[in-house]
């Protein structure tokens, strides 16, 4: 238990050198078990009782500490084996050798610390700017961080708040573009229910009417002039291969007959290389020209077009209607073949003409 400190008196003028003394801050008491006080408290409470009454020069003060303490061979300070912050005990006749050579005067001046040296001092200024410098740069980089943050977490905001209602638009429109797209494929396939494509034949025929009454005659038809509403070549000239010829027949049931004949043309000499087809609208010449690529790689049966609309066959033999490239994918996907070469986004669908399509079937 450290040792009680004396209670400064107000009065007498020696009092506060003792105060001071008792109170330095390397007189330190070791802790006792018990709640007596230290003898070298007693003595000094003792001695100075003796002289509290009455005014006391400093002679006396130092009769008082010369009497209380030993000589200064006695005195044991701290030992060279034992740490600085270690508390060392000191009894009667124990005084730290920072008091036994030091004049009373200058007793309360010992804890002071020694002013640092010019040198020391410069390196601690440097090494504090170098500090300086390293906090600034720390607070600098959590800054940063802290406004990336803040500029995230206002971004994500703003996309819940506006472009997530904007998402829900874009899918409402392109829903309504897609029925609009099929709506105008509609009117246009109807608007070519009475045309007929028909390719192989060659560019020395100039008249494309007479051509297409020729080959009329060949399939056993009877096709006047007057039958055709309107033909001719489609497309730019190609020294490679003819154009194709379109023409409008008047009559639904002729064109109808043409058109399911025209599968003997290959067995007819000189006609082996003339085909009729429809007259597809561009997206449903996209989507036979797609089902017959599913037909060379096994994926579908077979495929054909009839009165405007596209017909697949699936390994199982069933026939599905197809209006968009999504109908194919579903019919693969179903039957577990892949859509390896079938994509609603392929280039071959956007750089595939239809008047350069032969629709076979």
């Amino acid at each position: 238990m450290v040792a009680t400190p004396l209670t400064r008196p107000s009065k007498c003028k020696h009092s506060t050198i003792v105060y001071n003394i008792m109170n330095l801050p390397f007189i330190r008491v070791k802790r006792r078990r018990s709640s007596e006080p230290s003898p070298l408290s007693s003595q000094i409470q003792k001695k100075y009782r003796e002289h509290s009454d009455h005014s006391t020069p400093d002679s006396s003060i130092d009769y008082i500490m010369s009497q209380t303490f030993a000589s200064p061979t006695q005195m044991i300070g701290h030992p060279t084996n034992q740490a600085p912050n270690s508390q060392v005990a000191f009894g009667p006749g124990m005084l730290p050798p920072q008091l036994a050579s030091t004049p009373l005067s200058q007793a309360a001046q010992l804890s002071q610390p020694p002013p640092m040296p010019a040198a020391m001092l410069q390196q601690s200024s440097i090494i504090s700017d170098y500090d300086i410098q390293r906090l600034a740069s720390a607070v600098r980089q959590m800054m940063a961080t802290e406004i990336k943050d803040m500029i995230k977490d206002e971004i994500r905001q703003l996309i819940v708040v506006n472009i997530a209602p904007m998402h829900a638009t874009i899918e409402t429109l392109a829903a309504k573009n897609k029925e609009l797209e099929m709506r105008v494929d509609e009117l246009e396939a109807y608007s070519r229910k009475n045309l007929i494509r028909i390719s192989g034949v060659s560019e020395d025929e100039k008249d494309t009417n007479v051509a297409v009454t020729q080959i009329a005659e060949k399939l056993e038809i009877p096709v006047a002039q007057a039958d055709i509403e309107v033909s001719h070549r489609v497309g730019p000239i190609d020294p490679k291969r003819p154009r194709q010829i379109i023409a409008r027949i008047k009559n639904y049931e002729l064109r109808h007959r043409l058109l399911r004949s025209s599968k003997k043309l290959k067995d007819i000499p000189g006609m082996s290389n003339v085909h009729i087809n429809q007259d597809l609208s561009k997206a449903r010449g996209k989507l036979a020209y797609h089902a017959r690529q599913l037909v060379r790689e096994k994926k579908i049966k077979s495929t054909f077009v009839w009165d405007g609309r596209v017909i697949a066959v699936d390994l199982k033999d069933k026939k599905h209607t197809i209006q968009c490239v999504d109908d194919l994918i579903k019919i693969v996907g179903a039957l577990g073949t892949g859509t390896n070469s079938l994509s609603p986004r392929s280039p071959q669908v956007l750089t595939t003409h239809p008047d350069q399509m032969v629709f076979s079937t």
